[in-house]
């Protein structure tokens, strides 16, 4: 066994650049392999952290889905609208805290019907206007200071 150390050591001695090469090709792979899961394990807590501070019993009840690939069914447009009303009914469950309905405008347009807000001599087209009750603060889990 002494012999095989002594021929590795003397092996090493022989080949300073190839053992230097290695030796850093070793290091920069540990690195990266710690860099790596630094990163992803920050990920994680920053997505879990933004899902806490949302709320994890949060329930968004919409007339059309947020996102749809494609043109929405014709039965999509027959859908009720929901009314303020129907907020009312689903604030009076049991394990309901509190509700907040949304009001929201929107028309993605170059005319001139398009949702367009000046002020001054600045102007913003393409516009979305939203109004919310003041239990939205309760829902969104907001911490508003003053």
């Amino acid at each position: 066994m002494s012999e095989t150390l002594l021929l590795a050591l003397d092996s090493l001695r022989k080949n300073k650049l190839r053992s230097f090469l290695t030796v850093l090709g070793v290091v920069i792979g540990v690195a990266t392999v710690i860099g790596m899961s630094s990163i992803i394990s920050g990920l994680n807590s920053s997505i879990s952290s933004q899902i806490e501070d949302l709320g994890s019993n949060l329930i968004f009840v919409q007339r059309m889905p947020p996102t749809l690939n494609g043109r929405f069914p014709p039965e999509m447009f027959s859908r009720k609208k929901l009314t303020l009303e129907d907020a009312k009914a689903i604030g009076e469950l049991s394990l309901v805290k509190a509700v907040a309905p949304l009001l929201q405008y929107f028309a993605f347009d170059s005319n001139a019907k398009s949702f367009s807000v000046r002020y001054r001599d600045r102007t913003a087209k393409n516009t979305i206007f939203v109004a919310a009750t003041p239990e939205v603060a309760i829902v969104m889990n907001l911490h508003i200071t003053t």
